[in-house]
């Protein structure tokens, strides 16, 4: 049911940014005025500064689009060589009970129509938020900031899948604001990406956070797809 592939992931690099707890921020709908300037002033280079662009519309998505060109070519920011799935552990504790450590995964996720049923939203959008998005995808031609699906999976398949990489060092790791460890593995050998391919595509997906994301990327995908100027 549900597609995924691999991508080339547009990470930061190690050499030019050794902390990688100053670029990181949460999702842009849950940052106040507040933390987004602490953001800002904390790196030069911190993701906020091209996911929740300062100023008025148009030309703060024009900004963001500048920002997000420069990085690259200063080298701040890299694409993978290999077409690969980035898996992730979050270990967390919430109100002093025990620790517990979530695994997931990064990769591209085919956009459906909510008719077909296999990307199941809970929640409906609204136009500003959404066009928001949407003039930050068409000026970026960029998704900086992923939706957050679930799925079901009680017997435990794909995440013995991706815990099953955590025998080597991560690639990347960082402890956010909230005390949450968030480690990363690029995985591109193709069986084991066919693998968690296969293991997902007999499943639905519920998006969990990222409604209009989800929703402006369809709009973008659209417009794209008939050739209208952005």
């Amino acid at each position: 049911m549900a597609t995924l592939v691999p991508f080339r992931g547009l990470v930061y690099s190690a050499s030019r940014i050794p902390d990688f707890s100053a670029v990181v921020a949460p999702p842009y709908d849950v940052i106040s005025d507040e933390k987004a300037e602490q953001y800002r002033a904390r790196h030069a280079n911190n993701v906020v500064h091209v996911d929740l662009p300062e100023g008025e519309a148009p030309q703060k998505y024009r900004d963001a689009a500048e920002t997000l060109a420069r990085w690259r070519g200063e080298g701040v920011l890299a694409c993978d060589e290999t077409p690969s799935i980035y898996v992730t552990s979050q270990r967390y504790s919430v109100r002093g009970m025990p620790e517990k450590t979530r695994w997931g995964f990064i990769a591209l996720l085919r956009i459906e129509e909510d008719s077909a049923g296999i990307i199941l939203p809970h929640e409906q959008t609204m136009e500003r938020p959404r066009t928001d998005r949407l003039d930050l995808i068409l000026a970026t031609r960029a998704q900086t900031s992923p939706i957050f699906v679930l799925y079901s999976d009680p017997p435990g398949v794909l995440t013995s899948m991706l815990e099953s990489v955590a025998h080597r060092p991560a690639d990347r790791w960082v402890s956010d604001d909230a005390g949450v460890d968030t480690r990363v593995w690029r995985i591109g050998d193709p069986d084991t990406i066919r693998a968690i391919q296969e293991a997902l595509s007999a499943r639905k997906v519920w998006i969990a956070d990222g409604h209009h994301r989800y929703a402006a990327a369809r709009e973008a995908r659209n417009l794209l797809a008939v050739g209208q100027p952005a």
